[in-house]
């Protein structure tokens, strides 16, 4: 039975892939676009509730449009919803990944001018060293974070990249596509006291889930968005009267966390509203009793 959260196809289109299983539906190969805003609300239905949400550069393949709402699968996790139209625009070349919990951007380089916009963790952009011209210049961002470092700590026009649609960003906050992050809990961390928001994924609220995807995507690696699908296809199953090492995913019947040490739970929740590092003993004896039941799963994963 397919999974509506992955199948591409709803009351009206079906992508070309299932035109077999769907015949019904009429066929359609999409046009990739990808999100224009910080943050959008992916929907299961025009102008519904948050399912999950997309970041800025994220590619989605839309594939039927009603009003001001377009339906498409996304990128990174096969997710399907509906986007607001004027939260897409045509597809673009990306060639960093906002590496800061978040960033400014500015319309000129110099960081005493009046930001313009933001972008959260994750989101994908087009930037070329300021100056510079074209790709030539994108790669070593380290140069300008490393110079950073020096002269009082006063940002020049030199340690921002400029955004191939306009406006600037810290070289600081910038990471190429091509450098994953090396740590899975370093980059959960980030959130650490970040507002908790079901179906979130930023800085300006996160989910269980949406935490875990977060660290993944940071580290070049492939991540469902809920729980559950994290729990039946993310690492290596382990004893759950086992002890947790740092970087396991230890589950609950729809909740998940990382062990950040001995004994340690970092994870997005309600109880605290907020990303949280707590006592993983104190934390499971907590959620036991709020009817949640026992920890259902503890996972090795290889990164």
């Amino acid at each position: 039975m397919s999974d509506p959260r992955l199948t591409p196809a709803n009351a009206h289109v079906v992508h070309d892939s299932l035109r077999d299983r769907f015949p019904e539906l009429r066929a359609v190969s999409g046009v990739w676009a990808r999100v224009l805003v910080p943050v959008a609300d992916l929907c299961a239905s025009p102008g519904g509730g948050r399912a999950r949400q997309m970041l800025a550069g994220a590619r989605f393949l839309t594939l039927d449009r009603q009003g001001n709402h377009v339906f498409g699968q996304a990128a990174y996790d096969g997710y399907v919803g509906w986007l607001g139209s004027d939260a897409l625009c045509p597809d673009h070349g990306v060639t960093h990944r906002i590496s800061a919990l978040a960033s400014h951007i500015y319309p000129s380089a110099d960081m005493k001018t009046g930001p313009i916009g933001w972008l959260p963790h994750g989101a994908f952009v087009g930037a070329a060293l300021n100056g510079g011209a074209g790709d030539a210049e994108t790669s070593d961002v380290s140069a300008s974070v490393d110079s950073s470092r020096q002269g009082g700590g006063h940002a020049s026009a030199r340690h921002f990249l400029a955004l191939h649609g306009g406006g600037y960003v810290p070289a600081q906050h910038l990471a190429p596509l091509t450098a994953a992050a090396p740590d899975l809990v370093d980059e959960a961390m980030r959130f650490l006291g970040v507002p908790y928001l079901w179906g979130g994924n930023s800085p300006m609220g996160i989910d269980c889930s949406g935490l875990v995807q977060a660290a993944f995507r940071a580290c070049g690696a492939a991540c469902p968005g809920d729980s559950d699908l994290q729990r039946a296809t993310l690492g290596t199953v382990l004893d759950t009267g086992g002890t947790p090492q740092r970087g396991d995913l230890i589950f609950w019947d729809g909740h998940v966390g990382f062990c950040a040490g001995p004994d340690q739970l970092l994870h997005a929740n309600a109880h605290h509203m907020a990303v949280t590092l707590e006592n993983l003993s104190a934390a499971c004896e907590r959620i036991a009793a709020a009817g949640v039941g026992p920890v259902r799963a503890i996972r090795r994963l290889p990164i």
